[in-house]
């Protein structure tokens, strides 16, 4: 959900809950966050067996940049931030 203040630990746990074969789709939207937990998220997001598809909904800048850069499939609106490739 666009705009959810959710931390690593809430993020490991809802993941780890998420059968192998179902993919994941993750919107997200931060101006800026830790560096620690964005490092935390990513690498959950990395265990799950299944295809993680992140969806920028507007800005995905600084720590959050590294959950929106790092995943299997990458969607980012011509108006989102960071500009996608």
């Amino acid at each position: 959900m666009c705009g959810s203040p959710h931390n690593a630990d809430f993020v490991a746990l809802a993941v780890g809950r998420i059968p192998e074969a179902v993919p994941i789709l993750v919107r997200i939207t931060s101006p800026s966050g830790s560096v620690f937990n964005a490092v935390a998220i990513d690498n959950a997001l990395k265990r799950h067996a299944g295809t993680v598809t992140v969806w920028t909904c507007g800005i995905a800048a600084s720590a959050g940049s590294d959950v929106a850069m790092a995943d299997d499939d990458i969607v980012m609106p011509e108006n989102a931030l960071p500009r996608a490739p």
